[in-house]
């Protein structure tokens, strides 16, 4: 399944696949044997084959906007820390603010499930120099 962008009224969403989760860490220098095991690997793939643990960036927009991660994304978080950070920014063309790193890190401090999917919510406001950017809000399990 290709990377999909759909807009519904004002909100967009973007999707993404476990595989192309596992090509961009991939293509960063991990091994995705490091980070999952070859069972994990194939439920993964499967869930791809399935639709589910959907994984999508939606923005609603009025100003905020929610990342969806599967269990797939949690569980590289649990492992790469905020590393995981460029892998996900990269899969979502940027949309993924800079201060993600510590918001995952946070995640990670608080004993993160890995076998859940997990969301993280964002607002936009005004940087110092005037420009709008997406700051992290929150997060929880699916």
């Amino acid at each position: 399944m290709a990377e999909a962008s759909i807009e519904s009224g004002q909100a967009k969403i973007q999707s993404f696949t476990n595989q192309q989760l596992f090509d961009e860490l991939e293509k960063n220098g991990y091994q995705i044997e490091d980070v999952f095991t070859k069972e994990e690997i194939e439920f993964y793939k499967a869930e791809d084959r399935m639709r589910a643990g959907k994984t999508q960036f939606v923005d609603h927009g009025d100003g905020t906007s929610t990342l969806y991660l599967s269990s797939a994304y949690t569980k590289t978080i649990s492992i790469l820390g905020g590393s995981a950070a460029t892998t996900i920014a990269a899969l979502a063309g940027g949309a993924v603010p800079a201060g993600l790193a510590a918001m995952l890190s946070g995640m990670i401090s608080e004993n993160l499930q890995t076998d859940k999917g997990t969301y993280i919510n964002f607002k936009s406001q005004k940087d110092a120099a005037g420009e709008y950017v997406l700051t992290s809000t929150g997060w929880g399990y699916q």
